[in-house]
């Protein structure tokens, strides 16, 4: 019954009595194998008793590989902006779709801008009223200015008159000393003079009246007249009222003499006076000047809070402008050209300040974002060219450039995020469209390589294997640890050296030690450098 399903299906048929001839035909080959005879080169026998087989070889050599990475990925606008709410308040026109294209500067939504507009005219109020309060102060600030100024001036002068006056008094003091000095001296000697006549007068009184007594004495002898005797009388009470003259002389110099030393002391005493007030006034004038220094300060005190006022006054403007820009802020455009991705709110719906509203991509210019393992990621720079795939475009391929690769890997995955460039002047990729990015790396320097065959019993997670390495005709095992590969070569990290022949192609397992006969490998071209 199966066989003649199968004839119902030819080709299925076909292709199994193909498959089986293949099979019996490799199991006839084997059996000939094991049976037949060798005979020439491949008749030698090791001491073991083992034949002497053929063996492929190549050299370890020195190669710069180029490997092709095919990698996948999605296409992003380069540039995805948020219409958000910068202004508070229902949505009263909202001007686009999902889809829709738009235009720089076009109007998208415009939101009630009753509360914006209150603000402003209230914050253009606080301006006035700051800016007069502001030049109030300046008015003030002048007239204390003239003010204290003209005070100084005043009190200044009040001062140098005062301390004129001082020195004046001073002076006056002195000379009322000085005068009342010699006042007294003058006094004093004409009281000494009075003093000295008195005494002549008084000197002069006893010559008379001895010289009376004599004559009075001689007129009773008879020896002197009357009219001398007279004579002597009169000059003796003549010279006696001299004595009570030069006597009252005395008496009116002493009196001078008090009465110019107590004018001299009531003079000096006055003198004294007048310096004491003049520097009392003297003191008065210094306050005076101080006060209207103070004057100064309280101008200077002005120019603070001036300064004060004028910074309310830059906040105040400040205010203004941002109350300003709120109005304006109550219609939203588009910053770019491009089309509405998302349109998150609908009219009337209340917007907060910051609530995304519609979503616009750029339309202009798209980039296809993929990851590229850490091991090639410092081979590939800006500018690396590439190749795109976009299968919703039915495979079209597209050629591109590395725009960009992140500074950090991603821990989930340990690969880096590139940004790959397309030319499309037609601006036919479209974000959210699904990428192939394929890319050729290679090492910096040449690095060892041998084939991909020379490769056996290998460990992919430790990226070790065996080869078979060639010295005087004999096997050597070597343990090797192994990097990438391409179609032909693999890089070999250590376990070889540039040079070494190594077996890749043998028609079995070989061992360590084994006599082999060597054959060299066809020469192919390489990029070998």
């Amino acid at each position: 019954m199966m066989l003649a399903r199968l004839r119902q299906r030819p080709k299925l048929f076909a292709l199994l009595i193909l498959i089986g001839f293949i099979f019996f035909a490799l199991v006839g080959y084997r059996v000939y194998q094991a049976f037949s005879k060798p005979s020439g080169r491949g008749s030698r026998r090791s001491r073991a008793g083992s034949a002497t087989p053929p063996v492929t070889v190549d050299v370890a050599s020195k190669r710069r590989l180029q490997f092709e990475l095919d990698q996948v990925g999605n296409v992003e606008s380069s540039q995805n902006v948020e219409i958000v709410a910068k202004s508070a308040g229902p949505i009263l026109d909202l001007l686009v779709r999902q889809g829709d294209p738009v235009r720089k500067g076009q109007v998208l939504v415009r939101i009630d801008p009753s509360q914006p507009r209150a603000n402003l005219l209230k914050k253009k109020s606080d301006l006035a009223n700051t800016q007069f309060t502001y030049y109030q102060l300046q008015s003030q600030q002048q007239l204390t200015d003239v003010q204290a100024s003209s005070g100084i001036s005043i009190a200044g002068a009040d001062l140098q008159a005062a301390q004129a006056n001082v020195e004046k008094s001073v002076q006056v003091y002195s000379a009322t000393r000085t005068q009342g000095a010699t006042t007294i001296t003058q006094v004093e000697a004409r009281l000494v003079g009075a003093k000295a006549s008195l005494r002549q007068a008084q000197v002069d009184f006893e010559t008379a009246k001895a010289k009376y007594e004599r004559m009075l004495g001689l007129q009773r002898q008879g020896f002197a007249s009357n009219a001398d005797v007279q004579d002597t009388y009169r000059t003796m009470l003549s010279q006696d009222a001299a004595v009570d003259l030069q006597e009252a002389n005395v008496r009116a110099a002493e009196k001078d003499v008090v009465n110019a030393q107590a004018q001299a002391k009531k003079d000096t005493v006055s003198a004294k006076a007048d310096i004491d007030v003049s520097k009392l006034n003297k003191v008065s004038k210094v306050a005076s000047l101080a006060e209207a220094r103070a004057g100064i300060s309280k101008s200077e005190a002005f120019r603070q809070q001036i300064k004060a006022q004028e910074s309310l006054v830059h906040a105040a403007e400040a205010d203004l402008e941002t109350a300003q820009l709120q109005l304006q802020d109550t219609v939203l455009k588009s910053p770019v050209n491009g089309y509405v991705s998302d349109r998150k709110l609908d009219v009337g719906a209340v917007a907060s300040l910051g609530t995304s509203i519609l979503t616009v991509q750029s339309g202009q210019q798209v980039w296809v974002v993929t990851s590229l393992p850490q091991e090639v990621i410092s081979r590939v720079d800006k500018g690396h060219p590439v190749e795109v795939t976009i299968d919703g475009l039915r495979g079209q391929v597209f050629s591109g450039r590395v725009f960009s690769k992140d500074s950090n890997i991603d821990t989930a995955t340990r690969q880096f995020n590139v940004r790959v460039t397309l030319e499309d002047q037609k601006h036919l990729v479209k974000p959210g469209m699904f990428a192939r990015v394929k890319l050729k790396v290679g090492p910096p320097e040449p690095q060892l390589t041998v084939p991909n065959s020379a490769l056996v019993d290998k460990d992919m997670e430790k990226r070790e294997a065996t080869v078979y390495r060639v010295v005087d005709k004999r096997v050597q095992l070597a343990k090797v640890s192994y990097g990438r590969s391409d179609a032909k070569m693999t890089v070999i990290n250590k376990g070889l050296t540039e040079g070494d022949t190594v077996v890749i192609q043998s028609q079995g397992r070989l061992k360590e030690g084994q006599s082999i006969d060597p054959q060299p490998a066809k020469a192919e071209p390489s990029g070998k450098e």
